[in-house]
């Protein structure tokens, strides 16, 4: 991609800079300036700036990336939910955050970015040969193969089917007491995750066999109607509905690679259908009445930054009171995701995610919220750990934008399934925690590759 800007494109920016300056003006008017809270409001608007020039800078040079989602979640969760947090005085879980501990966040969030980007130059720098290895040739979708995958997919909603009938489809409730694979719940995740992986990347790889042939469009139909009725939008949680038919959404319109609409239709989507679509993860469909949640969604899009939903900035400021009472963990819950196969009847040590582990440190019932990296990165080995999460995921960022645009734009290769995933698991990487996000994503890439890697490839011009 050309990185080098137009004259219209940097009047642009200036334009879009100004309006950034309007929306923070307005903002702050809400809340009650004083001498105490001018620093905490200089920072919030040094690190929303920040944030927003990177994500037009890079928008600019690409419809879509890694970074774009990086810099999108900083600006959704630790600017805009931070600072209406801030100035309504109220914080999810804690409800209150003095200003010692915020401008002591936001600092650490600047460092955090500042090596994100470092490690994005290092990787840009680097010389690095793409060509070697099958992922960039474009790889062969048969029908003999697509009709073991359409195999596969049936199987999965036959599974489904078996164990909650055909009324349990639709029903959550039902689902969560029928669907059990044994003792161990780490074991009924992995499960879980592996089916939905298999649905998910069987419907990626028939739609891409329908670019190819428009001849093999009944494989692509057939499966995507099983991924329907098996894994509703309104019965799987926001990670799943975003990773699957974000990834989905992406390989089927090659118009957001040419246009810059793929990041409104995503904040579109986060910010209003999916906070829908959660009015039916714990209600049958027919007992929700649709156009009171539609009204309730739009009316609570101002109010819902105070919710939990948002929360990744207090549970970010939660890993300072963690620290501070129980020390760092020294690696140890890194390590816990990094082997997070290993069943806790071999390891019954085994760390728990770090969400749960700061709640339960800090005395909570409830222990289900959210740990963003740069919360992961500090639990784990304090500044020093922000330093390198943020050098390390800013490095691999770049490889994954790189390998993809550079070889792989016009190709429909296996990588290119494998960074639709990505793209769309990395947000709710970013919101943490890393546990459950890094266990998600392993699965799907484990089925991405089992699927994939007997397909026959050819050489392709690029």
């Amino acid at each position: 991609m050309n990185k080098e800007l137009s004259f219209g494109s940097i009047v642009g920016l200036w334009l879009l800079g100004i309006l950034f300056l309007v929306l923070h003006a307005i903002t702050i008017s809400i809340g009650t300036f004083t001498a105490e809270n001018a620093v905490i409001y200089i920072t919030f608007f040094i690190n929303g700036a920040m944030w927003f020039a990177l994500l037009i800078k890079e928008l600019l040079e690409r419809p879509y990336s890694m970074k774009v989602i990086f810099y999108t979640f900083c600006l959704f969760f630790f600017y805009f939910a931070g600072i209406i947090q801030y100035i309504y005085g109220h914080f999810p879980w804690v409800i209150y955050r003095d200003n010692e501990t915020v401008l002591k966040a936001n600092v650490i969030l600047f460092l955090f970015t500042i090596c994100y980007m470092l490690g994005s130059q290092i990787a840009s720098e680097r010389n690095i040969d793409f060509s070697s290895g099958d992922t960039i040739k474009e790889f062969q979708i048969t029908h003999p193969r697509m009709i073991v995958i359409s195999v596969i997919s049936l199987g999965v909603f036959l599974n489904k089917l078996i164990n909650v009938g055909f009324a349990g489809l639709f029903s959550r409730s039902v689902v969560r007491e029928a669907i059990d694979y044994g003792e161990s719940s780490a074991f009924t995740l992995l499960m879980k995750q592996l089916l939905m992986a298999l649905q998910c990347v069987a419907v990626l790889v028939a739609l891409l066999g329908y670019k190819q042939d428009r001849k093999k469009i009944v494989y692509f139909l057939f499966n995507f109607g099983l991924l329907l009725c098996t894994y509703p939008p309104g019965m799987i949680s926001r990670y799943a509905v975003a990773t699957i038919y974000g990834s989905i959404f992406i390989l089927m319109f090659d118009s957001f690679k040419k246009n810059r609409t793929f990041i409104l239709l995503f904040c579109v989507a986060y910010t209003i259908l999916f906070p829908f679509l959660n009015n039916f993860r714990h209600t049958d469909f027919a007992d929700v009445d649709t156009m009171k949640a539609l009204s309730n969604t739009i009316d609570g899009i101002q109010t819902g930054w105070l919710a939990e939903d948002y929360d990744a900035y207090t549970t970010f400021t939660l890993t300072f009171d963690s620290v501070k009472s129980e020390g760092m963990s020294m690696g140890r819950q890194l390590l816990g995701v990094l082997l997070f196969f290993v069943p806790r009847t071999m390891w019954p040590n085994k760390p728990i995610g770090s969400g749960a582990y700061m709640g339960e440190k800090l005395g909570w019932d409830f222990t289900n919220v959210s740990c963003p990296i740069p919360g992961e990165a500090y639990i784990n080995f304090g500044t020093l750990g922000v330093i390198a999460f943020g050098i390390l995921f800013g490095f691999i960022s770049t490889i994954m934008d790189r390998y993809y645009w550079d070889k792989h734009a016009n190709i429909k290769t296996k990588f290119e399934i494998l960074y639709s995933i990505s793209l769309m698991m990395f947000f709710f990487m970013l919101r943490g925690d890393m546990l459950s996000s890094w266990a998600y994503l392993i699965a799907f890439v484990i089925v991405w590759y089992a699927m994939t890697f007997t397909f026959p490839a050819r050489e392709q011009e690029t």
